[in-house]
């Protein structure tokens, strides 16, 4: 069993979201706005927010329904059947990221312009 330690919530829940969320809270749960890789649940209610479906489908979080999050609410865990699994076609490489070369070749642009003797305080 999985204890739910960050939790993010999507959809319309049978209580208030800051009721639902200050009640996380009170449990020990960390509550966040949206799904990143500290993310141990989704918790789902009606109409689910496509973005933090996405998103907890590609870091592999836990969704779980509101039933679900009450009942592990109740005991401190959370049943494993209801993981997503990331399957290999739905993982996407990481692309690196591009060095900038800014600044590197400062010198390169400013020489025709100290040789034309426009000078800029050079």
């Amino acid at each position: 069993m999985n204890t739910i330690r960050v939790a993010v919530f999507t959809g319309k829940m049978s209580k208030s979201r800051a009721a639902i969320e200050s009640e996380a809270v009170s449990h020990g749960v960390n509550v966040e706005p949206r799904v990143t890789s500290q993310t141990t649940h989704l918790v789902v209610g009606e109409r689910p927010g496509k973005t933090k479906m996405d998103a907890a489908k590609k870091w592999g979080v836990m969704i779980i329904t509101e039933s679900q999050y009450r009942a592990a609410l109740a005991n401190g865990s959370v049943p494993r059947a209801t993981r997503e699994q990331k399957s290999k076609e739905e993982e996407q490489p990481v692309k690196p990221k591009k060095k900038s070369n800014r600044g590197k070749n400062i010198t390169a642009w400013l020489k025709p312009i100290k040789e034309a003797g426009r000078g800029i305080g050079f």
